[in-house]
């Protein structure tokens, strides 16, 4: 499985949620610090999100999902 940034992210939440269905996972330039969840964790922790139905509607997540995604971390007028 490979990701490239954002991409990287949901390849590891994949990798992780179905490790069975997934035999190695290539992160490019994915900014993954996996000691603290994170706001990426609230994002796609199944306790608050059933990420089942994207799961089944889309094999690759399409690329304005993974922008507003990527948006959401760092809404305007908030600094990292």
């Amino acid at each position: 499985l490979f990701g490239y940034c954002l991409g990287g992210t949901f390849a590891l939440i994949h990798a992780a949620r179905r490790p069975a269905k997934v035999a190695s996972v290539v992160a490019l330039t994915t900014p993954v610090d996996l000691s603290e969840p994170g706001s990426m964790g609230l994002l796609t922790d199944a306790r608050l999100v059933d990420l089942e139905p994207l799961l089944r509607a889309w094999k690759v997540i399409p690329g304005p999902a993974l922008w507003a995604a990527f948006q959401a971390l760092a809404p305007p007028g908030h600094s990292r």
